[in-house]
């Protein structure tokens, strides 16, 4: 009989172990909720910001030169990354044409798909 009580102050023992630690990940999870709370807010604020730029961009594209880009070459048998790139651009099939803004991202992408598309510069 002796040793089943030593063994139950034992269970108690760690059972009042267990329960601090229990308090202590209570917290931490609610400071990780307070945490996101406040990054909710700072991309609350970044919103304007971004439309700012977002109204900038279709400025610049107004008032910038676009290019006519038209797909000739067939996907099959091209690099995966090349064919992410045609999709991202917005062909769809065989020649197709999408038209862009001349800038420095779409001069890059057309660089490296070069082969498989005709460019022309529209005013």
């Amino acid at each position: 009989m002796p040793d089943m009580t030593e063994e139950v102050k034992v269970e108690e023992a760690a059972a009042k172990k267990a329960a601090p630690a229990k308090k202590a990940a209570a917290k931490t999870t609610a400071e990780k909720t307070a945490v996101k709370k406040t990054a909710a807010k700072k991309t609350a604020d970044k919103k304007p910001a971004e439309k700012k730029k977002a109204a900038a961009k279709t400025a610049e594209t107004k008032s910038g030169k676009m290019l006519k880009i038209t797909l000739i070459k067939s996907l099959i048998g091209a690099v995966p990354k090349n064919k992410a790139i045609i999709h991202s651009m917005g062909f769809k099939k065989l020649n197709s044409t999408v038209i862009l803004p001349d800038n420095a991202a779409t001069r890059g992408q057309i660089r490296l798909i070069a082969p498989m598309v005709k460019v022309e510069e529209m005013n």
